[in-house]
C-alpha cells in the first residue's frame, strides 16, 4: 500500500484511498510514517467498505461508455456512496492505473487531482437553503425576462443591485442564458430544476441572499480544490460559482451531499473503512466524524421531492429515470464549452455521482467527437453520457433490493405557511403590489378595464381576496389602464 504498493491490487484507486485514510489514523502511530509501517508490517485486518459488485458495475458501466485511451481523450469518474453511514462503496476512472505518472491520482475522491467544475448540480444547495429559509415546495420563483445578448444569445445581466451583497456581482455585469427558450414570469421550483434554468436560479439565489448559499455548500461538506495548496478550501464568493457550479469539487463530496438529502440530512463523512484490527484481534480505535443532522429532516425531503422532477418529461434527465418505478431525486451539470458535464443522483440507499469531462491539461471544448459508440456534436451534457452511465450503474446495483420509497414532506412544507390574499382594492398598482408581495405572493399584473375603480388602481386578484394562499404562490393582480 502506497508509494506504488497497490499496483498489484485489484483496485488500486481503492487501495491507495484506504492506505491514505488509514494513514490518518492517530492510533496506529504518531505520524504518518508509523502508520503505514503499521500498515505494511503490523498483521492488521482492515474491513473496508467495498462492494465488489457495485464497483464492478460502475468500472463497466463507465468504461464501457467513456473508455480508457479513447480517442477523443475524454475522461470519467464515478463514486458511489451509502447514505447514513458515509462508507463509499465504489470508485472508477477510466484510467489504467500507473504509479509513476499522473495516472496514480485518484480523479474519483478528494485528492490533488479531482476537482472539476461541478456545473448545474451546483443548484441543489440553492435549494437546500430556500427550504432552509421556509421556502415551499411548490413555491415559485420570478423568472426575469432577458434584458441583454451575449455572443449573440440573449442574457438576463444581473448587476449589483439584482445581485447584491458581499457574494453578489459587484461592478459591471453577470450575464446569464438559458440552454433553451424560457418564458419570464413566475415558475415553480420544481419545473425551475427539472429544465436546470439558470435564470430562475440566479434570481432564487439573489432573492436566499448569495453567500447563505454559499455557506450551504460547506454546511454539506463540499468544498473546491485549492491547487495552489493541495488543500481544501470554500466555494469562491462569486455568482458563477454559487449559483452555476464554475468552481471545482470532487465526485466523491457532490455524491455524499446528495446522500445527505437522501438520509433525511444526516451528514455522514465519506470513510473506505468499516473496522481495523490488530493481529491480536483486538479493534483498533477509530477516528471516525461522527454523523449529524446538518439540515432538517423536512427540508431534506423537501429538497429530494423537488429533484425528483429531473426525470420527468422535459426534465435534463428523462431517459435516466431507474427501472421498475424504483424512486431516485438527482441532476445533471453541464459545464459552458462542455469542459465537464455530471450526472449525480441518490435512492435512499445509494448516491452515486459520475462525471465526464476533460482532465487538467486539457481545455479543448467536447464537441464534433465520438466516445464510446455515441458521436457528440456541437455540446455534450450531463444528460449524454453521465446520466446514462449513472442510470446504468443503478439499474445493476439496485437489483435485489427493497424499493425504499423518498418520504414525503409534509403538508407545511411542500404547500408553505398559508396567509389570506389582502384586499387590495382600490389601490395604486405599485401599493396593490407591494402589500401582496410583502404577504409573501410572487405577483404578475394583468391590464383590464372595470367600472368600480379610476385608472392604474387595483380592481382584484386572482385567487380572491381572504382567500388562504401558500406564502412563495403566484397571484394575478387585475389593474385598470
Amino acid at each position: 500500500a502506497g508509494g506504488g504498493g497497490c499496483q498489484g491490487s485489484k483496485y488500486p484507486y481503492f487501495c491507495d484511498y484506504v492506505t491514505d485514510w488509514v494513514a490518518d489514523q492517530p492510533a496506529l502511530g504518531a505520524n504518518r510514517k508509523e502508520r503505514l509501517a503499521k500498515l505494511k508490517t503490523g498483521g492488521l485486518t482492515i474491513q473496508t467498505s467495498l462492494d465488489p459488485k457495485k464497483m464492478s458495475a460502475l468500472d463497466s458501466n463507465l468504461k464501457k461508455r467513456v473508455p480508457v485511451g479513447n480517442g477523443a481523450d475524454v475522461q470519467a469518474a464515478g463514486v458511489i456512496i451509502e447514505p447514513g453511514t458515509g462508507l463509499v462503496q465504489a470508485m472508477s476512472q477510466n484510467a489504467k492505473y500507473d504509479v509513476a505518472g499522473s495516472n496514480h491520482f485518484s480523479t474519483s475522491v478528494d485528492w490533488v487531482r479531482s476537482g472539476f467544475p461541478i456545473g448545474s448540480t451546483a443548484k441543489i444547495f440553492a435549494i437546500v437553503e430556500a427550504m432552509r429559509q421556509g421556502r415551499a415546495v411548490d413555491s415559485t420563483v420570478n423568472v426575469p425576462a432577458m434584458n441583454g445578448t451575449k455572443d449573440g444569445r440573449p442574457v438576463y445581466n444581473f448587476t449589483s443591485k439584482t445581485f447584491p451583497g458581499q457574494c453578489g456581482q459587484g461592478a459591471g455585469n453577470w450575464s446569464v442564458g438559458n440552454d433553451h427558450p424560457v418564458p419570464s414570469g413566475p415558475m415553480s421550483l420544481s419545473k425551475a430544476t427539472a429544465e436546470s434554468v439558470n435564470t430562475a436560479f440566479g434570481a432564487l439565489v439573489a432573492s436566499l441572499g448569495p453567500c447563505k448559499v454559499r455557506d450551504t455548500f460547506k454546511l454539506m461538506g463540499v468544498q473546491a480544490r485549492d491547487l495552489k495548496t493541495g488543500g481544501w478550501r470554500d466555494i469562491r464568493r462569486d455568482p458563477s460559482s454559487i449559483v452555476l457550479g464554475s468552481d471545482s469539487s470532487s465526485p466523491m463530496m457532490m455524491a455524499n451531499a446528495f446522500a445527505t438529502v437522501a438520509a433525511d440530512g444526516k451528514y455522514c463523512a465519506p470513510r473506505p473503512v468499516v473496522s481495523i484490527k490488530q493481529a491480536n484481534g483486538k479493534p483498533v480505535a477509530l477516528k471516525v466524524e461522527p454523523c449529524k443532522q446538518v439540515i432538517s429532516q423536512q427540508e431534506a425531503r423537501g429538497t429530494a421531492e423537488i429533484f425528483t422532477h429531473v426525470f420527468d418529461s422535459d426534465g435534463t434527465a428523462s431517459d435516466a429515470k431507474l427501472a421498475d418505478g424504483r424512486e431516485a431525486f438527482g441532476k445533471t451539470g453541464t459545464v459552458d464549452g462542455s469542459l465537464h458535464t455530471w450526472f449525480v443522483g441518490s435512492t435512499k440507499q445509494l448516491s452515486t455521482a459520475v462525471w465526464v469531462g476533460r482532465g487538467f491539461d486539457n481545455k479543448n471544448p467536447i464537441k464534433n467527437v465520438s466516445i464510446g459508440g455515441k458521436h457528440i456534436g456541437t455540446f455534450l451534457y450531463g444528460g449524454d453520457i453521465a446520466a446514462p452511465v449513472w442510470k446504468a450503474t443503478m439499474d445493476t446495483i439496485s437489483k435485489g433490493m427493497p424499493k425504499a420509497k423518498l418520504a414525503e414532506p409534509d403538508k407545511a412544507t411542500k404547500q408553505g405557511d398559508e396567509v389570506s390574499v389582502p384586499d387590495v382594492k382600490g389601490k395604486s398598482e405599485a401599493d396593490a403590489k407591494s402589500t401582496l408581495e410583502k404577504a409573501g405572493f410572487l405577483v404578475t399584473v394583468s391590464k383590464q378595464n372595470s367600472g368600480d375603480v379610476s385608472g392604474g388602481q387595483a380592481f382584484k386578484t386572482d385567487p380572491a381576496a381572504g382567500q388562504k394562499l401558500g406564502k412563495g404562490k403566484k397571484i394575478t393582480l387585475y389593474v385598470k389602464p
